[in-house]
């Protein structure tokens, strides 16, 4: 999958590790939408292009884990 120009979201309902990051190029935002989802953020994550992980509601227990080779600068957004 290919993000185009811009901002591109790549929205998630279950839990995710970095190997479902494989193959993604230039989307910068991580989307969580649920409860008890937990995501992380390796090499691959950030070879996928992703900057920003933004939160769903308020309320809701979501996780990021964000390890050594996850070298971008992030921004993390609460609902």
């Amino acid at each position: 999958m290919v993000g185009g120009a811009g901002n591109d979201i790549l929205s998630i309902t279950a839990t995710s590790t970095d190997v479902d990051f494989t193959n993604i190029t230039n989307v910068e935002v991580l989307g969580i939408a649920g409860n008890a989802i937990a995501a992380t953020l390796d090499t691959k994550a950030a070879a996928a292009g992703l900057n920003r992980v933004q939160y769903g509601a308020v309320g809701t227990v979501e996780t990021i884990n964000v390890n050594a080779g996850f070298t971008n600068d992030l921004t993390v957004v609460m609902a």
